[in-house]
């Protein structure tokens, strides 16, 4: 996480202060995930949520404010999904600009993976062969 664009100032009012790089990212279980959660829906992130937000960091929070970052012009490390302060101040604030629609034909949430790659064990097409209930079928995918 950069500290270039994340650098509230100290006039941040108590109930809107950043509460520090520790409440969030990979092992985070607090109100402030929730709080981040409920700020992004509002913004354009509902796509990213099965469920809606809640208290337990996870990959949609990460990937919605990373959309967020993104939607402000910001990239690189400045746009790693975790939030900083100036993520946290435009949140809060309302300002800075809203996650823009996912583009037309574009699924709304990543499908879950079906068939063939979800088994390692061998490639499709060696399967396919061996696991065909049509006799005498020996064609691939």
């Amino acid at each position: 996480m950069s500290s270039a664009p994340d650098a509230a100032g100290p006039e941040a009012a108590p109930a809107t202060r950043y509460p520090g790089a520790s409440s969030f990212g990979p092992g985070a279980n607090n109100a402030h995930v929730t709080r981040l959660g409920q700020m992004l829906v509002e913004r354009g992130a509902r796509r990213f949520y099965a469920d809606g937000p809640g208290p337990r960091w996870s990959d949609a929070d990460r990937r919605a404010t990373q959309a967020f970052q993104q939607a402000q012009g910001w990239r690189g490390t400045d746009a790693d999904g975790l939030p900083g302060p100036a993520t946290w101040e435009l949140l809060v604030t309302g300002k800075g600009r809203d996650i823009p629609a996912a583009a037309a034909g574009a699924p709304a949430r990543r499908p879950p993976r079906t068939g063939c790659p979800a088994i390692r064990a061998a490639p499709c097409s060696a399967r396919a062969r061996t696991t065909t209930t049509s006799p005498g079928w020996a064609g691939s995918w």
